[in-house]
């Protein structure tokens, strides 16, 4: 099918190599060989009168214009999916949509996981892939229109989409029980000359909040361990001198079977506010719509894995587009 002279079959092939910069990788993305891509890639600069795609210090770059309709064409195809895949019904006991999440361990362990638990039951065939955070390609991911839902503290989130408030924490401080300095309270000094116990995550390094936060007061900590965990946070400080800094809502969990004691901060630290961010092509996706309503019910302390909510009281005959295959895994194993 031509549309303004462009066969739009190539709009598949130019979000391929827009996005992987790279011929050969395009068409395996897109399952065409690697001459058919060559000769959609002359059609598209032949088009729009473009290199598109061009070797700069033996590295494959993107001009000028090829940037400039990166994020439209991707747009575009994600609107025709939505509109195409639209089905008439949607019944969560007897879908079986398939949608990933990127959270970090800290929620899958105080929310997802009980969430994922639940919907074994009132939900069976829907499935649920749990993806890590890493760094800035979590952004990218959901740019792309490859992740359905991101949840990431507020801090990080992107400004390109739609958000909103999932729940809201404080943070704390964690040390071993018997910690041989530190008693029922923390000084700032005490704070800053301990070893800590510390979290960033991707190969940027991103740290949070709490690092940022620290340096834009002017104080430095002393990171004696790095990890990409938050759940390895309390873990790493027992039998050891070391601090952590963790959302309340970890501390208070892990405080109940492991010794260690939770301290209030001697610095204000910002709330931590968890958001859930879709594509914003997706704004009125009723999947979407659905597992958006399903996780602030679960955040809101409303679903129990022995006392399921019924889905009726979460969404009524929405309707859904499908997507394709993509994932098979419940929960990513830790």
């Amino acid at each position: 099918m031509r549309f303004r002279k462009l066969d739009l079959n190539l709009l598949v092939a130019l979000d391929a190599l827009l996005s992987e910069q790279q011929v050969t990788r395009a068409g395996e993305r897109i399952l065409l060989s690697q001459s058919a891509m060559s000769g959609a890639l002359a059609r598209l600069r032949t088009h729009f009168g473009d290199e598109l795609i061009m070797k700069l210090k033996n590295k494959m770059v993107l001009t000028p214009l090829a940037e400039s309709i990166r994020k439209p064409v991707r747009d575009t195809l994600l609107l025709a999916q939505a509109v195409m895949d639209t089905r008439p019904l949607f019944n969560p006991e007897t879908s079986n949509r398939e949608f990933a999440i990127v959270a970090s361990d800290f929620v899958d362990g105080i929310l997802l996981e009980s969430a994922v638990q639940h919907l074994a039951t009132s939900a069976p065939q829907i499935v649920i892939e749990l993806l890590d955070l890493i760094g800035r390609k979590m952004v990218e991911d959901l740019d792309r229109g490859d992740i359905d839902l991101l949840i990431v503290a507020e801090h990080y989130a992107s400004a390109e989409h739609p958000r909103e408030v999932l729940f809201r924490d404080t943070m704390r401080c964690v040390v071993w029980s018997e910690h041989p300095t530190v008693g029922d309270e923390l000084t700032l000094e005490q704070y800053l000359d301990l070893p800590h116990v510390a979290m960033n995550f991707g190969r940027a390094r991103m740290q949070c909040i709490e690092g940022d936060f620290l340096r834009g007061l002017g104080y430095r900590r002393k990171v004696a361990t790095w990890t990409k965990s938050f759940l390895a946070l309390p873990r790493l400080v027992v039998g050891t001198n070391r601090i952590a800094t963790v959302p309340r809502l970890l501390a208070d969990r892990v405080a109940k079977t492991m010794p260690i004691k939770s301290l209030l901060p001697p610095v204000k630290f910002p709330e931590i506010v968890e958001v859930m961010q879709w594509h914003q092509c997706r704004d009125k996706d009723p999947g979407i719509v659905w597992l958006r309503s399903f996780l602030h019910a679960a955040a809101a302390g409303q679903l129990s894995v022995d006392e399921p909510v019924a889905n009726d009281k979460i969404v009524k005959a929405l309707t859904i587009p499908s997507r394709r295959k993509l994932f098979a895994r419940v929960a990513r194993p830790h």
